[in-house]
């Protein structure tokens, strides 16, 4: 299979939609669409415009993009299922806000969502992208199993007009929150270096959703698919899309 491309696990009436994040692909997503598929479901994973080539692909595409991205993933897989959970991972987790803001989604998911990222300079990507083109992140695999260390294939460098769609991604969906009324369940790690605290309890008092759960993980890392906790995460998944619950809001 490859991994830089979109994919999808034939399974039943229930498809579930994974959006990864940014600068990523696919491929960081593989480990729980297995699970998913395993466990019966349908299983649609999208790899967003400008990702899974090369960097300079990225300078040609902006948020609107990435967002027009999902929204023809979900039309297609709710054309083909009777149900739709929507799960986003970072930057995907946006991106899911913003479809569940204009669309009856099922169920909603957001990993470790990016609504407020952990670093101060990401407001003014705005300006600094007129000064500098690129910036380089290097990546460390050492929280991930050694057996998942494939699915990692992000860029190490990037464009700041990149970061700067991210930024205004973030802003996008944190101005629709309480048109979101879907069930909703949320992950973050305490740990978690990229995204703060805060992103999740503005992500969960900010959502309109009568059914709502926020989910801390322990010990883990920013990327809860591939992480040491990923089994934990895996199992809270299946338990929100199996359950059926009725006006219960609760954090963990």
């Amino acid at each position: 299979m490859d991994f830089k491309k979109s994919y999808k696990l034939a399974g039943n009436e229930i498809g579930c939609l994974l959006i990864h994040g940014f600068t990523s692909t696919p491929a960081e997503m593989y480990p729980l669409a297995k699970f998913l598929n395993n466990n019966g479901y349908t299983v649609y994973s999208i790899l967003l415009s400008g990702h899974g080539t090369n960097h300079d692909e990225l300078l040609k595409v902006s948020y609107i993009d990435w967002y027009n991205d999902v929204e023809k993933a979900y039309e297609e897989l709710l054309f083909e299922c009777e149900e739709v959970v929507v799960i986003g991972h970072s930057m995907g987790g946006l991106l899911a806000l913003m479809l569940a803001s204009n669309y009856h989604v099922d169920k909603l998911i957001c990993l470790a969502c990016a609504l407020k990222p952990n670093n101060r300079w990401v407001k003014y990507t705005g300006i600094l992208k007129y000064f500098k083109k690129y910036t380089e992140w290097k990546s460390t695999n050492n929280y991930i199993d050694d057996d998942y260390r494939k699915y990692k294939l992000n860029y190490n460098v990037f464009p700041i007009h990149s970061v700067y769609q991210l930024y205004l991604a973030s802003r996008a969906a944190s101005s629709c929150l309480k048109g979101i009324n879907s069930d909703t369940l949320i992950i973050q790690d305490k740990n978690d270096s990229q995204v703060k605290k805060e992103s999740a309890y503005a992500l969960y008092n900010g959502i309109a959703s009568k059914n709502k759960e926020l989910v801390w993980i322990e010990k883990g890392t920013h990327s809860l698919t591939l992480g040491p906790k990923h089994e934990e995460v895996f199992e809270q998944i299946l338990e929100f899309i199996k359950s059926n619950y009725q006006n219960k809001a609760e954090i963990k």
